[in-house]
């Protein structure tokens, strides 16, 4: 900033300027910077960002995965999720589906500690929907990064649903799916929908974000 945007040179304009109705410039000449200041710091109320890390189970073990997690950022418009997995097959076409329970109090099938589950999904009150997340091929060491963005109200990629209506207060689930050796035949869709496979999909991985 050049010296007569600093306060002191305002402080010495209105020195200067007194007899003249001084104050009144300096108050008008502050006014622009005090602004400034104010849309610098950000909205006075905004509510801040809630992450958690939780970690990823195998569906056919139910065992956890190794060293795998993911993270899920919540704000005001949305969510944001991170994924590290590993003992994924190599060459593979594997995706991640987002699994929202709007209203996860409404929920009454979960089962091993976690509130929602599959049957959850056929019922109106959970306020469910099911979307695409990421996808790609999984190199040879079998490990597997993702991450995706979702909006409040967005429902491109959606199976069934009004995707996610509540950032603060749904269970958000994570499915890793596995669509089979990766087929240029059958590219992009191997990794961008949920039934593009190459003799067989299977859900092989998933985890859990529950809201407070």
């Amino acid at each position: 900033m050049s010296e007569k945007g600093t306060l002191p040179s305002l402080l010495a304009l209105t020195e200067a300027d007194q007899e003249g109705g001084g104050m009144r410039k300096l108050l008008l000449l502050l006014s622009p910077a005090f602004a400034l200041v104010a849309l610098a710091a950000g909205p006075a109320f905004a509510e801040p960002a809630q992450r958690d890390v939780s970690p990823v189970f195998s569906f056919a073990t139910g065992t956890q995965v190794g060293q795998a997690w993911s993270s899920l950022s919540r704000t005001a418009s949305g969510v944001t999720m991170t994924l590290h997995t590993t003992d994924l097959t190599g060459g593979h076409a594997v995706t991640v589906w987002w699994v929202v329970f709007n209203d996860p109090q409404s929920c009454s099938h979960g089962a091993l500690g976690v509130r929602c589950g599959p049957g959850d999904l056929s019922v109106p009150a959970t306020q469910a929907s099911i979307l695409y997340a990421a996808g790609h091929v999984i190199g040879g060491n079998g490990v597997g990064d993702f991450g995706a963005q979702l909006s409040l109200g967005k429902t491109d990629g959606a199976l069934f649903g009004q995707g996610l209506t509540n950032a603060f207060g749904a269970d958000v689930h994570l499915v890793v799916r596995d669509h089979g050796p990766v087929d240029q035949s059958l590219m992009p869709g191997e990794i961008h929908s949920f039934d593009v496979c190459n003799t067989g999909c299977a859900n092989v991985q998933h985890s859990q974000h529950e809201s407070d």
